[in-house]
Order: C-alpha cells, then sequence, then structure tokens
C-alpha cells in the first residue's frame, strides 16, 4: 500500500505535463519494482498448499527365465503368457490401476508392452524373493496396492519367496502357467569338472543324470572333446538320478570345449537338456625350471625340494670345477626348452663361450624369465655379457663375504613377490627377524625400471646404508628378478630350528615363480571376471586394474574391451584407485576371445586377452516342472488371490484405492533470480520512459 501511495504522489504532477495514460502507465511501473524489492528485503516466502491425489498401482511382474519356453501337459508356456499379456481382462485393470511392467530372471527391470515383444526368456536364474522386494522398494513412496506375479513358480536362487512375504505389506496375486504334472525328460542335470588341468593329464569329469517318468534306462553318455568317449548308464526307474565320473586327456594347451550328450529318447517333452558343455583350460604339462649353479650348495637342495611340485618340472646344471658341469652339455634346443631361468652363483669365470652364446641367443628370442642369485663364484664381466636378462647394472665385488639383514621396501610390503601369507601388519616385523644371510658382492646401481623390494643393510654395522637385496624388473617382454645374496637356506632351515613356521622362503620362491611366469601386459592390466564359463543368459562383467610400469595404480585411463568375434567393443566406467568396470550384456552361446586395452594420452600402458564362454544350456531347465504351490502359498499369506488360466476372469475383482497427500510448495521470492531481472527491467523502463519525455 505504501509503495503505491508513494508511486501516485510521485506521479500527481510531472515536469513536462504528459498524458494521463503514461503517468499511470510509470505509476505502476514505480510500484511494482517497489513491491518486489520489499520481497527481497523483507525475505518473503510463499507457500502454496494442495491435495495430491495418487492414483493405485499395479506392479504385473512377468517371468522372463527360460523355464518359459517349455512345452508341457498344458501347453506351450510362451503363448499362454502371450496370451495373458494380450487379454481384455488386463485392459479392464487398466482403467483401474496406472499399470507399471516388470519382466524378471537374473534381474528385474521395467519394461513396456508398447515396445514389441521384449521378453525373451534368455534367463538362467529366478528370484522371486529379491524381484518381489525390489518392485515394493522402487514404489515405497508411491500408492503401490498390488503385485500381480505371473510365473510357473519354479524358482532357483533367492529361496522360499514365502520367507519373508509378509513383510511385503503389498497384496501379491498370482497366475500360474505351466503344469505340475511330472515332466517325461531325461536330463543331464549337473557336471563337476576341476577348471583346470595339464597336457596328458587325466582329467575326471562328474555328470548327474535325472530319469523322470521313465522306466529303468539303458543310455550311452558320451563325452566328445578331441575324440568321442561313450559310457553305458543304467538308470534306475524314475524318479532317480545318477552320478558317473569320465575322464578325459588333453593333449594341446588352450581351452578345452568338453560335451556331454545322452540321446533323446521316445516320449520325452525337451531335449535342450540333454547335453551340457563345459570348458576347462589346459595348460603346458609342467613349466619347465633350468637351475644352473657355479658351484655346489645347500641352497640347491632347498630351492629343488620348494619348487618341485605339480606346477614346475626342475632341473639343475652344475658346475664341477674348472668350467666342467656333472650334467652333460646343454644344448641350445634344451635351452629353449625352458621356461624359467635360475642363476644360482652363475655366470662364473671360464665359462665355455658357444655354452655363452646360446644361452643369450635363447634368453633373447624367447624372452625367457630369470631369476638371479649370485655367490662368491660369479664373473661380473660374465654378468655384464647378460646385462639385458639381468637386473643389475652396476656392483663390486666384496673383498670378504659379509652378513646382511633383510629390510622390505615400503613397495615391497605390498608386493606379491613379498606376501607371505602373513597379516600386512605383522609382515616387516617377520622379515627383521629373518636370520642374515650372505652378500659377495655389493650392488651399487639397478636398471632404470627395476623395483626394490628390499634392501640389504649390513649386520655389523647398525648405521650401514642400504644396498638393494630384493629387485624385480620388466624390460619390454622380458621379466627377471633377483636376490643378491647366498646361503638363503639360513632363512628356511634356522628358522623351523626355533620353531618358526612363517616360511617366508619358501613362499618367496613360489611368488617369484609366479611373478616371473605371468606376461608383462599380465602386470599392468589385470582383468579379473567371475567365472570363465557362463550360462546362457547370464550377465557377464569384468574387473579390471590399471598400473604403471612402477605398478603404482592409473587414474583417467582409456580402457576398452573388445570382442572379436562378434567385433564390438565396450567402453569402461571408472570405479576410483586404478579400477574400471566393463558389462558385456549377455552374449549368445559361444567361446569369446576379449582384447583389453588401457592407453592414457595416446600411450600404451599395456593389454590382456582373456577366454570366456557362453553354454547354450541354461540351468532352468534343469527342473521343468512347474510349482502352482509356491505361488497358491505366497498369495494367501500376503491375502492375494490365486488365479490359473481358467480363472482370468477374476483379476477383475482385484481393487485398489486412490490416496490424497497434502502438499505445500515454498517459493523464496527473496532468492529468486528472475525477481531481480523483473525489478531491474521495470526501473530501466521506467527510466526510458521519462528520459523520452524530458521529464525530471
Amino acid at each position: 500500500m505504501s509503495a503505491g501511495l508513494f508511486s501516485i504522489y510521485v506521479y500527481r504532477r510531472t515536469n513536462p505535463v504528459v498524458s494521463h495514460i503514461l503517468r499511470v502507465i510509470l505509476t505502476l511501473l514505480r510500484t511494482v519494482s517497489l513491491l518486489l524489492l520489499l520481497f527481497i528485503i523483507y525475505e518473503t516466502t510463499l507457500h502454496f498448499r494442495y491435495n495430491k491425489t495418487n492414483p493405485p498401482i499395479l506392479a504385473i511382474a512377468v517371468d522372463n527365465s527360460a523355464s518359459m519356453t517349455i512345452t508341457d501337459s498344458n501347453g506351450s508356456r510362451q503363448s499362454t503368457l502371450h496370451d495373458i499379456l494380450n487379454s481384455d481382462h488386463l485392459v479392464e485393470l487398466g482403467r483401474k490401476f496406472q499399470i507399471v511392467f516388470y519382466r524378471f530372471s537374473n534381474h528385474i527391470e521395467p519394461y513396456s508392452t508398447t515396445q514389441g515383444d521384449s521378453l525373451d526368456f534368455l534367463g538362467d536364474v529366478t528370484n522371486i524373493s529379491k524381484s518381489l522386494e525390489l518392485i515394493v522398494a522402487r514404489h515405497a513412496t508411491e500408492n503401490l496396492t498390488n503385485i500381480l506375479l505371473i510365473s510357473d513358480g519354479s524358482y532357483n536362487e533367492g529361496g522360499n519367496p514365502l520367507r519373508y512375504a509378509e513383510e511385503l505389506g503389498v497384496p501379491v496375486h498370482t497366475i500360474g502357467i505351466g503344469s505340475s504334472d511330472p515332466v517325461i525328460d531325461l536330463a543331464i542335470t549337473a557336471v563337476d569338472a576341476h577348471p583346470f588341468t595339464y597336457v596328458n593329464q587325466s582329467t575326471p569329469v562328474q555328470v548327474t543324470i535325472r530319469n523322470t517318468g521313465f522306466d529303468k534306462l539303458s543310455v550311452p553318455l558320451e563325452l566328445r572333446q578331441e575324440d568321442v568317449l561313450r559310457e553305458t548308464v543304467q538308470l534306475p526307474a524314475s524318479p532317480a538320478e545318477k552320478t558317473v565320473t569320465m575322464s578325459f586327456t588333453p593333449t594341446k594347451v588352450g581351452r578345452a570345449k568338453v560335451e556331454l550328450n545322452v540321446p533323446q529318447q521316445v516320449g520325452e517333452h525337451l531335449v535342450d537338456n540333454n547335453s551340457r558343455t563345459v570348458y576347462i583350460d589346459v595348460f603346458k604339462e609342467k613349466l619347465q625350471i633350468l637351475l644352473i649353479a657355479g658351484a655346489v650348495t645347500p641352497d640347491i637342495s632347498f630351492i629343488k625340494t620348494i619348487l618341485q611340485n605339480d606346477r614346475y618340472q626342475i632341473k639343475d646344471h652344475i658346475r664341477r670345477s674348472k668350467g666342467e658341469f656333472y650334467q652333460q652339455p646343454l644344448s641350445f634346443e634344451t635351452l629353449q626348452e625352458t621356461d624359467i631361468f635360475i642363476f644360482l652363483d652363475f655366470p662364473m669365470h671360464g665359462m665355455d663361450q658357444s655354452f655363452s652364446q646360446n644361452l643369450s641367443a635363447s634368453l633373447n628370442s624367447k624372452k625367457q624369465s630369470v631369476l638371479f642369485i649370485p655367490g662368491i663364484h660369479i664373473s661380473l664381466a660374465e654378468v655384464t655379457k647378460l646385462a639385458n636378462f639381468i637386473p643389475l647394472q652396476n656392483a663390486v665385488m666384496l673383498p670378504k663375504e659379509r652378513l646382511v639383514r633383510a629390510e622390505p621396501s615400503p613397495l615391497g610390503l605390498n608386493h606379491p613377490i613379498l606376501q607371505t601369507n602373513l597379516d600386512p601388519l605383522h609382515s616387516k616385523t617377520v622379515w627383521q627377524q629373518l636370520p642374515p644371510v650372505f652378500a659377495a658382492l655389493l650392488v651399487q646401481q639397478v636398471p632404470p625400471g627395476t623395483e626394490v623390494l628390499a634392501y640389504a643393510r649390513f649386520a655389523d654395522q647398525a648405521n650401514s646404508g642400504l644396498a638393494p637385496l630384493i629387485v624385480a624388473r620388466v624390460h619390454g617382454q622380458q621379466k627377471s628378478a633377483a636376490i643378491f645374496a647366498h646361503q638363503l637356506w639360513r632363512w628356511d632351515f634356522m628358522m623351523s630350528g626355533i620353531n618358526r613356521s612363517d616360511k617366508v622362503y619358501t613362499h618367496l620362491l613360489q611368488n617369484i615363480m609366479r611373478w616371473l611366469e605371468t606376461n608383462r601386459s599380465e602386470s599392468l592390466v589385470r582383468v579379473s571376471m567371475d567365472k570363465t564359463h557362463y550360462n546362457y543368459g547370464d550377465p557377464i562383467s569384468m574387473s579390471i586394474d590399471v598400473f604403471d610400469e612402477n605398478l603404482n595404480p592409473v587414474e583417467k585411463a582409456d580402457v576398452k574391451v573388445t570382442l572379436e568375434k562378434p567385433a564390438q567393443e565396450f567402453p569402461s566406467r571408472p570405479q576410483g584407485g586404478g579400477a574400471y568396470s566393463v558389462v558385456l550384456g549377455t552374449p549368445q552361446p559361444g567361446d569369446y576371445t576379449a582384447k583389453v586395452t588401457a592407453e592414457i594420452n595416446g600411450h600404451r600402458l599395456g593389454e590382456e586377452t582373456v577366454l570366456f564362454s557362453v553354454g547354450e544350456y541354461s540351468a532352468e531347465l534343469t527342473d521343468i516342472q512347474a510349482q502352482p504351490a509356491v505361488l497358491q502359498a505366497l498369495s494367501r499369506v500376503t491375502g492375494g488371490q490365486f488365479l490359473t488360466t481358467d480363472s482370468l476372469s477374476q483379476m477383475t475383482s482385484i481393487r485398489g484405492e486412490s490416496t490424497t497427500m497434502p502438499l505445500t510448495i515454498e517459493n523464496e521470492l527473496w532468492n529468486n533470480k528472475y525477481i531481480l531481472i523483473l525489478i531491474l527491467l521495470f526501473l530501466t523502463l521506467e527510466w526510458f520512459i521519462r528520459k523520452r519525455t524530458g521529464m525530471v
């Protein structure tokens, strides 16, 4: 009111005199500007109160798993479901409810019936409990009045949905599809095989066969890999299961595809579950380790005892005297067959030049890994000839052996080579408790890119400087490690003598071997998958860790996964800390090769190739009998109703009421940018009119 009176007073007379209409406009502009300015000064807030009506929501959850593709005595479940979703009863429900559709199997997601047939029935898992819980959670703040579940009632994950049904707080109505009558079927229900094996090693495969609806049967079970193996299985009368064990012996390295099959029987309803496929990774029979020693020492026995196992085959080549060895001379072919070299107190003076040349040629061509453990007999001149393959750049021989103690570096405490299956908090203490070992040389410099995992501190000098003791290096495609000390058996024998069971030396050697046998890409780009063989319809994802040359996590890398067949590229999502995730969806059945690459600013950090497979068999087809009793109990407990295809008309009796919710909306006029804009606009317009009319 005051703003209006003030504006009228200002424009009751003007100089020069202007028309009455123009004075009214100026008065209004001044009044509105002042009012808006007062709103800001007094921090005016407008409150709008109204009632919002929430319509009743009906959530329809449709089973999208593979078991819905079965045809039983009631007919095709898929066709029955299609008829229900297109029925007039559902249209009538749409007039009373706001209907939202969900499809569920491996996971649950909303879908629209107007977007064509978006039900693919590929799901390998049916989790009714989790699906209902997620629907209720999604509509926690809305008026969800009913859930209509359309399924065969068979579940294989999440447990019985009755356990938490009362906690849903929403009536669950169910429509049962499929027959509960026993289905005449012969099925391979389970295959158990170790995920990896070795060439020329017999591998057992356990197969479980279920007989439903047949009398006693004698069926041939086939195992197909490189050859076809057959075994006759005597099955008891239905219902019965029998587990048999077959075996095969792979003859080549790679992923072995093992197919198991029983023939279709007369009158059998379903044949998709008569076969199963498993994939077994076949590794080289054993990794070949060649230990070349410059002298006889107890370290030889300790190293061989630790590493002689199912994974490694270790051979030795030990010098006797004057350049002669106890074993026959090593040929170039033998050197080429070696996967990992251990140079123990080697190379030394007086080496045969042809052997030295063959060794260098093999290392250069095969990029074999090397563990270097120097002793008193080594020749630094000969070591220099192998400089590309040994992580040592500059050192001097000590005039006398000296005792040194191990002191892990900060990097080493977190490096896989020094992990000893101990609590990380105690790792440093355990390493410091190791007895001293002997050093014959003082390492002054290691090559670029070498990681110092542990330092050597001279035991006779408390304040002595530190020199590298345990190091690891990646050079191109070749890996090498070194322990710049000898008589390492003391770390094992003397610790056992004081009843310590930490087995640090055992873990150290095994960890070094595992690190050496992995290729360079695995050390920079590490890919993990929850499994290597997926069932049809399983979602597939990868977790990827990216590191730089110093094994530091790399942020903001460009990480991609490319499938070779079919050619398809998937971008990654950063998770922080150098970790990335990639979702590949649900590929079709087959064997897949995925190439994972990581780059930063156009520089290739590394890559890794992983293999995985998707089988045609679905676990949903293991038990194909419908379970209407589960659906009946679920409806009864939640206060819903159970319907069959013959009683669909009762769907229209589902009731739901709208709810009214009072809502208040606050609008802070003093904190509104548009109010400020209007004030400036009105004042500017007022000034413009006054200027054009020559007012003062």
